[in-house]
């Protein structure tokens, strides 16, 4: 495919696009312990090289470069100028990455006409924000042991989960004391909005709504109080088999059970026992974010 020229600082290079034979930059010559390893991670398959870690940010790149050669190639005139800013910023205490780039930059009286920002964070649109990258993380595998037990007789077991407990509320605690002592507020949990399906769809006109979580059901009424009914309760519960009645009674109409990320046990039980048992119509919609539940459009 030929080479192409990058630029650091004054210096031109040419990066070979070929074998990996032919990789060889200043500071590293060919032969040496450097270029031993390079070719070692780099096994050549006719022309082309297998990089390690081609699943990562590195072969994206490789695309954009060789992306570019061909826009550059098919434009035959093409006179502007494509520049890739690579930099180590969100790895460890950066102290030559993207500010100092950018100084250099201003300094030159660079400017730029359009720039992509590569792996953009989003708020409300796409893109909409770019945000300080993490500074490293800690990944962990924990044990608790407990002792096994019949539910009957709870006092000779020991529930892991149990054990656990103390210690995660004492992190999650020690994490808003520290965001606290920085001023910083805790992440708000945004409310999940339930907008009424597409005009020309075949639903019901009356909707009856019933969230299903990891604990249980809410039976969320209009008109009335919510309903809490544990995931055990549901099948002799008689609130739930009064509501299931009452949405039976109602023409045109369905039970929407709202279901959480862990809210499917309970979701298995009540929308079965409203189809077997009373003969209800139902459906079911995943809610994937935690969060209040807004039903408010509904009652526009």
């Amino acid at each position: 495919m030929g080479t192409l020229s990058w630029r650091s600082g004054r210096k031109a290079s040419p990066v070979p696009t070929t074998c990996a034979s032919e990789w060889a930059t200043p500071g590293r010559t060919r032969g040496s312990a450097q270029d031993q390893i390079l070719r070692d991670a780099l096994p050549a398959v006719g022309v082309a090289p297998i990089a390690t870690g081609s699943a990562d940010m590195k072969s994206a790149l490789a695309a954009m470069i060789i992306a570019c050669e061909r826009f550059i190639h098919q434009q035959g005139t093409f006179t502007g100028k494509i520049g890739f800013l690579i930099t180590s910023d969100e790895e460890a205490a950066a102290k030559h990455g993207t500010v100092r780039v950018m100084q250099a930059l201003a300094d030159a009286k660079i400017h730029f006409d359009y720039c992509v920002v590569g792996e953009p964070s989003s708020s409300q649109t796409l893109g909409d924000m770019i945000r300080v990258g993490r500074r490293g993380s800690l990944n962990a595998h924990l044990v608790i042991r407990g002792k096994s037990g019949h539910v009957a007789y709870p006092d000779t077991l020991i529930n892991p989960i149990h054990q656990a407990m103390p210690a995660i509320n004492a992190l999650a605690c020690k994490q808003l004391a520290e965001l606290k002592k920085r001023k910083v507020k805790p992440k708000e949990n945004n409310s999940v909005v339930i907008r009424p399906p597409r005009v020309g769809r075949d639903i019901p006109k009356n909707l009856f709504f019933v969230e299903c979580n990891s604990t249980g059901i809410v039976i969320r009424d209009k008109g009335s109080a919510r309903i809490t009914v544990s995931t055990a309760a549901i099948p002799t519960n008689s609130k739930f088999a009064q509501f299931c009645n009452k949405v039976k009674g109602t023409r045109d109409s369905m039970i929407l059970f709202l279901v959480r990320r862990a809210g499917n046990p309970s979701y298995l039980w009540a929308a079965g026992l409203a189809e077997t048992k009373f003969d209800v119509k139902n459906s079911k919609l995943p809610v994937p974010r935690d969060g209040e539940i807004d039903l408010s459009r509904f009652t526009r």
